[in-house]
């Protein structure tokens, strides 16, 4: 087990958007860690690479699905914390990524668990996120389990030019009064980065989220922003959820990830740019909480 002052972290899937946004948090505070990440060979030349780098990232060279489970146990040599930022599948990848991990005496695992929760049966992924959860805790491996709001981005209507078949992000879910927590991409990694140098969080489930808001508040600051009205977009009841989230406990939608059985809800993007523009404004009409 290592035995340094700094925490030696390890991300896989540290190029997409949540993992990146974890690395450039860890980055900032190198005092308290020292990042490695994955990374498989066909990505070395990548910009985003080259940027971590920069940071003095120390790129492993490695493939979650191609590694076997004993040379991610000699990648894993002296590292105090595993995080998973890919996308959460039910592959076994995950799994043999822990059991390594356990192996090599690492001293917490993060796994790809960085989104709202929800109960059995709403979230396809949110139930194999709850697998990988069983799976842990059963091979008594440390962890810290890192819940986030939905993204901001992720809550707003999409406008009005935007074309596409898709009714997501021109459809207003049920009442609209329910709270539900948000949390922007960017600040993603800035909790991650709190949360897992805290060693009150070992073994604990941690919600991160900047805070709260309903669907109608979310779509009055929508307005107010871009001048557009969205009464025109269709109004789904709730009954109308219940009869889907019935269906969907016999479906198998592996992409369908939203919430069925209460008026949170997750829907297409305004580009993720927005954010910049709406978080201030979300923060301060809202709750006054970043």
């Amino acid at each position: 087990m290592a035995s340094h002052t700094k925490h030696i972290v390890l991300l896989v899937g540290s190029t997409g958007k949540t993992g990146s946004s974890i690395v450039r948090a860890l980055a900032k505070l190198p005092e308290k860690y020292v990042i490695k990440a994955l990374v498989r060979r066909s990505s070395m030349d990548k910009p985003i690479v080259q940027e971590f780098r920069n940071l003095g990232v120390e790129i492993v060279p490695g493939d979650l699905a191609g590694d076997t489970q004993e040379s991610l146990e000699t990648k894993l040599n002296n590292v105090d914390i595993v995080i998973n930022a890919t996308i959460p599948v039910e592959d076994g990848n995950q799994n043999k990524l822990f059991l390594a991990a356990k192996n090599a005496s690492v001293k917490r695992v993060v796994p790809s668990d960085f989104g709202p929760s929800a109960p059995p049966g709403a979230m396809k992924y949110q139930d194999t996120k709850l697998k990988i959860r069983q799976f842990i805790i059963e091979n008594e491996i440390p962890y810290t389990f890192i819940q986030a709001g939905w993204l901001t981005s992720l809550l707003f209507p999409q406008s009005h030019s935007v074309v596409g078949n898709s009714p997501m992000g021109k459809q207003f879910y049920g009442s609209g009064k329910v709270k539900t927590a948000y949390t922007a991409l960017e600040r993603v990694g800035e909790f991650v980065a709190r949360i897992i140098g805290d060693p009150r969080t070992l073994n604990q489930t941690v919600q991160a989220y900047d805070g709260e808001a309903t669907l109608e508040e979310v779509w009055t600051i929508a307005s107010k922003v871009t001048g557009e009205n969205f009464d025109d977009y269709t109004r789904v009841k709730i009954e109308f959820l219940c009869r889907c989230f019935v269906c969907l406990l016999s479906a198998d939608f592996t992409n369908v990830s939203f919430y069925s059985f209460s008026s949170r809800r997750k829907i297409s993007s305004l580009p993720s740019e927005m954010d910049r523009i709406f978080l201030p404004l979300f923060s301060s009409s809202i709750t006054g909480r970043r």
